[in-house]
């Protein structure tokens, strides 16, 4: 989660990819049983706003697919991905500051 945080607060070219793709790993390495790196609500949070601060075209279509995502998980039972607010917000201001 440190390591999206950082991407987040960074101003680099594909930060939002990369943070995606790290959530993408953490997601596998989860899988194959490392419960350590089980993402919470705060590393989709803030995943969701680094794709928020993106200046790419696709930025709502991916930060509505998160919260979908982390919604989903949640009501399968996770409770580790409970959305809140700012989790919601993150993904409006996604939507609302697309351009094109």
């Amino acid at each position: 989660t440190n390591v999206i945080l950082a991407y987040w607060r960074s101003e680099q070219d594909n930060a939002e990819v990369n943070a995606e793709k790290l959530l993408e790993e953490m997601k596998r390495k989860t899988e194959k049983g490392n419960i350590s790196c089980l993402p919470d609500n705060i590393t989709y949070t803030t995943v969701i706003q680094t794709w928020a601060r993106s200046k790419k075209k696709e930025k709502a279509e991916k930060a509505w697919n998160i919260l979908s995502e982390l919604c989903e998980n949640y009501r399968k039972g996770n409770l580790n991905v409970r959305p809140n607010v700012i989790t919601f917000t993150a993904c409006l201001n996604a939507c609302v500051y697309t351009v094109g």
